[in-house]
């Protein structure tokens, strides 16, 4: 064998975390004869039905997913996507799962595969070398799971997370629905439902906006308007980011850019302004959203003079 195609065998092999397929090795120039005594030798050792482990290479969470999409050239998919995505929720997988187009029909023992009609260039990435299932075809293969194996709860957190990072926005999500809609297709209909649901909120500006919202409305308090625009004799002095009207009660949540002295500057001026013109004005964090919850309710019950419920 020559020093140059042994030198394209490792190479290649290096660029795939140790692993190196049979239709690679015949395109290198390896021929059965070699590839027999490689594996002879402990070189080369066969873990699919074309895929090889070059000796000593690692077997990380990382290799089982390559390994499994080589197999049968095809993409991440479900629970190994979202983990290479790094979604929300999800750790390492049990089990690599993987998608190919419909008529491929091969088997493999290093991944449970699944099959689709449609799988268009736009819909794969490359995440640390493993081609994998882009953030908006994730989504909608997430939303063909039941409630069973994917609540609703942990479906719109994924996906929240996913626009709240800046990696998605509810713009491109209905394009992408739009784009992929056909009758039958798995996910449409729940993933149409997702989106309805996230847009049900109104123009939040962040994920933790949308969170506080929810969670007032989850406890029974009355909507309030989102992003509202107050001014004194027609000047500017805030954007609130919920108002209710009436009782004019505002409530500001503070995330990571009210953090430094300059932005907390303004919010102390423009709190001030705002009780200047007859406004109660709340305030709550990450914190209080997410670990003092019943204390938020409460504070805004109040404010608007709400009875407690039994």
């Amino acid at each position: 064998m020559s020093p140059n195609i042994e030198r394209a065998v490792a190479e290649r092999a290096q660029n795939q975390l140790g692993l190196i397929t049979r239709p690679q090795l015949t395109d290198i120039g390896c021929g059965r004869k070699w590839i027999a005594r490689s594996v002879d030798r402990g070189l080369l050792e066969p873990i699919g039905i074309r895929t090889f482990r070059c000796g000593g290479a690692p077997w990380l969470p990382q290799t089982r997913a390559l390994a499994g999409c080589l197999d049968v050239d095809g993409v991440a998919w479900l629970a190994t996507a979202a983990w290479l995505h790094r979604a929300d929720g999800f750790g390492v997988p049990d089990r690599v799962q993987v998608l190919v187009p419909v008529g491929r029909g091969r088997r493999t023992p290093l991944a449970e595969v699944h099959r689709t009609t449609s799988l268009l260039p736009d819909d794969v990435v490359t995440i640390d070398g493993i081609r994998t299932a882009s953030i908006a075809r994730l989504i909608l293969g997430l939303c063909s799971l039941g409630p069973e194996d994917l609540p609703s709860a942990s479906l719109l957190a994924v996906t929240e997370a996913f626009i709240r990072d800046g990696r998605a926005s509810m713009a491109w999500l209905w394009w992408f629905l739009e784009e992929r809609r056909c009758r039958g297709r798995d996910g449409v209909s729940r993933m149409e439902r997702l989106l309805a649901e996230m847009d049900s909120l109104g123009p939040t500006e962040s994920w933790l906006e949308r969170t506080t919202l929810r969670l007032l409305l989850d406890a029974g308090l009355p909507r309030p308007d989102q992003q509202v625009a107050i001014h004194r004799n027609g000047a500017f002095v805030s954007r609130v980011d919920f108002l209710w009207r009436g009782p004019k009660v505002v409530l500001e949540v503070e995330g990571k850019t009210h953090l430094t002295p300059a932005q907390q500057s303004v919010d102390a001026r423009q709190r001030s302004e705002l009780q200047l013109l007859g406004y109660k004005v709340l305030t709550c964090n990450h914190g209080d959203v997410t670990q003092d919850r019943e204390r938020v309710i409460d504070m805004v019950r109040r404010a608007i003079v709400l009875p407690r419920t039994a």
